[in-house]
């Protein structure tokens, strides 16, 4: 038993397997077990049991290899996926910031249209009121002109009334002249 407590003893976790997520830790951990329950098992045992114990610790360390050979493999895997995803992710990225850049510009145009458009509006607003004005003022003009029109043909015609009378009154006057002439 003595050679089997030194055989578990010289079993030491391989360097690659860091932390506790490798089987080697658990695996380490179950030997210790058992050499605390070899330490306190008589020194004489039979040759078959040990060779037995031996030739399981044998298959376990070998399955112990073979499950850090695929460990290894899945290890390398993991790092060629991320090593892709991080590419994708990273070609992702910069194409998002590249549209993110083409909105901001267009957002900048759009913005400059909208303040033309705003300027553009508030220009013909303007015009608008001035002509409003203007149509006001030209319409007071237009009555005070009419009224003035009026005014004066209302004289006009007043002063024709009398022409027309003094014509008639001078037409008469002549006759009555000429009659008594």
């Amino acid at each position: 038993m003595s050679a089997l407590n030194t055989h578990l003893k010289s079993f030491k976790a391989p360097k690659e397997c860091k932390g506790t997520r490798c089987f080697s830790h658990t695996y380490a951990n179950i030997f210790n077990v058992l050499i605390k329950i070899t330490s306190r098992v008589p020194v004489q045992a039979s040759s078959s049991l040990v060779e037995t114990i031996f030739r399981v610790f044998n298959d376990i360390e070998e399955n112990l290899d073979n499950q850090l050979a695929v460990e290894r493999v899945a290890e390398s895997q993991r790092i060629a996926v991320f090593e892709e995803l991080e590419e994708k992710l990273e070609r992702q990225i910069n194409r998002a910031q590249r549209k993110i850049g083409k909105l901001g510009q267009k957002k900048a145009a759009l913005q400059q249209q909208l303040n033309f458009y705003n300027e553009s509006f508030n220009a013909a607003v303007v015009a608008e009121n001035q002509a409003v004005e203007d149509q006001a003022a030209v319409g007071q003009q237009c009555t005070t002109d009419d009224q003035a029109f009026d005014l004066a043909n209302w004289n006009l015609s007043q002063q024709i009334t009398v022409c027309g009378q003094t014509v008639y009154l001078l037409t008469e006057h002549r006759e009555l002249i000429a009659r008594f002439n």
